[in-house]
């Protein structure tokens, strides 16, 4: 995995590349990168479980079609991310209307699998409670947390200590809890040895994050900010 992968708006141009299979690639890409964050935007707006399940998947589809009007304002300068895309799928459920044309699961395009069931645990155990924005914020924020972290567990598979990394990961963000000597021992290296790697680890999951957070933001745009307001609806 390179260090700085294509920008998430790259991402999102490339839906509408003449080459189809770079379409396909940028469409899974999608899927996987914000399809909970838009499931929960159509849940918080008063839309049941299959219904959320089949606009958001309408609504994808409909970026993969090359000529979609979807993407009139494709342009990073015109913002971040995460607002160009709530804006538009907002525009999306407002306009909806199932008829014959509608696009469903079980299309000719494949969906990984769906499990409502978990989406609707977390849903109502973290963003029913919460506005629209503040949800899509929060599952936002958690997918940049974990690509984030998969990035950095890959770069450290490389140099043969992903096995390393994956045992302090659940201390890279919480600390509160852990006790040193338990785990420098599970580790059989000393508590200065595991602070040490701590503060390096966090330190580079910190930069990695920040590129994840700068490829969804138009250039100048102020990262910290972003990111601040990002932990704090997480939090």
């Amino acid at each position: 995995m390179p260090d700085f992968p294509d920008t998430r708006w790259t991402m999102i141009a490339r839906l509408r590349s003449a080459d189809e299979a770079q379409r396909q690639r940028a469409f899974e890409e999608l899927c996987e990168d914000y399809w909970q964050p838009l499931y929960t935007f159509a849940r918080s707006l008063g839309s049941g479980p299959e219904d959320a399940a089949d606009l958001t998947q309408d609504f994808v589809l409909k970026l993969l079609q090359k000529d979609g009007q979807s993407f009139d304002n494709v342009l990073p300068e015109r913002g971040r991310l995460r607002t160009w895309l709530r804006t538009i799928f907002r525009h999306h459920l407002s306009n909806h209307h199932r008829d014959q044309n509608t696009l469903k699961r079980g299309s000719a395009i494949t969906f990984q699998p769906l499990d409502l069931d978990a989406l609707e645990r977390e849903f109502t155990a973290q963003d029913s409670a919460r506005s629209p924005d503040e949800a899509f914020d929060r599952v936002w924020m958690r997918d940049l947390l974990r690509r984030a972290l998969a990035r950095l567990i890959a770069k450290h598979d490389e140099r043969g200590r992903g096995d390393f990394v994956r045992t302090l990961e659940p201390h890279l963000t919480d600390s509160a809890s852990l006790d040193h000597t338990a785990l420098a021992e599970k580790l059989q290296i000393s508590e200065n040895a595991l602070r040490t790697a701590l503060h390096r680890l966090r330190r580079e999951y910190g930069e990695i994050l920040r590129t994840e957070v700068a490829a969804t933001l138009p250039e100048g745009d102020d990262i910290d900010a972003e990111l601040r307001h990002l932990l704090a609806v997480a939090g």
